[in-house]
């Protein structure tokens, strides 16, 4: 059977240390990403081509 959860002050408090945490997590992982991707090398642009253009490559 399933454990009803007490919502006495108690228990609220340890509940928002963990969001705190969890929340405090997410930041961080969401700044690196956006830090990282500012860092990374820029790709490599592709020309467009026409379709005959493309048929004269594949010869």
């Amino acid at each position: 059977m399933a454990k009803i959860p007490n919502f006495n002050k108690k228990d609220l408090k340890g509940n928002k240390n963990y969001r705190n945490i969890g929340l405090y997590l997410l930041m961080l992982i969401i700044t690196v990403s956006i830090i990282s991707s500012f860092f990374e090398p820029k790709s490599v642009t592709q020309q467009e081509l026409t379709y005959s253009e493309f048929l004269e490559e594949l010869k």
